[in-house]
C-alpha cells in the first residue's frame, strides 16, 4: 500500500527469520498463540467486552484499580 519506493522507518529485525508469523503459527506456545487466545477469551466473556470501568482510589500509586 506504500509502493515499491517506500523506505521503512524502522529497520528489519535481525532475527526476522526466527521470529515471524509463519513460524509462530506453528507453535502452540508462541506470543501469537497467546495473543489469539486472549482475544478469543475477550470475545467469549461478556464482562471483558461489555463491562464498564470504574476507577477506585487506592493508597498505593503502583495499583491500577
Amino acid at each position: 500500500f506504500a509502493g515499491e519506493t517506500a523506505v521503512p522507518w524502522l529497520p528489519v529485525a535481525p532475527d526476522y527469520q526466527q521470529r515471524n508469523v509463519a513460524l509462530q503459527n506453528q507453535e502452540a506456545t508462541s506470543m501469537l498463540a497467546l495473543y489469539r487466545a486472549l482475544a478469543a477469551l475477550r470475545c467469549a466473556e461478556p464482562a471483558l467486552h461489555m463491562g464498564d470501568y470504574r476507577s477506585i482510589d487506592v493508597a498505593n500509586d503502583d495499583v491500577f484499580a
